[in-house]
């Protein structure tokens, strides 16, 4: 059997000298404006994907629409109602 190794190192007490409260000194808000940033430009990307997908939707279903009527058109259906019915 090996001895197990410790999977944490050790952080260098210098590195540590700005922490406070959990929190490393300074940089905090800073970080948290850029999170915020992020947030709001990822929401503005994810709507205007939203309305892209949903014009490429009703595009779609406009020209399935108007592949449907020149199909009746062709066959003589018309699909103006009625099928030719005085």
């Amino acid at each position: 059997m090996q001895p197990e190794q410790d999977p944490f190192t050790a952080i260098d007490l210098a590195a540590l000298d700005d922490v406070i409260g959990g929190r490393h000194g300074g940089n905090a808000k800073k970080q948290q404006q850029q999170v915020m940033q992020g947030v709001a430009q990822l929401a503005q990307t994810l709507q205007s994907v939203g309305q892209n997908m949903a014009q490429a939707k009703a595009a779609d279903g406009q020209n399935m629409s108007g592949m449907m009527q020149q199909l009746m058109s062709m066959r003589g259906g018309g699909g103006g109602g009625g099928g030719g019915r005085a």
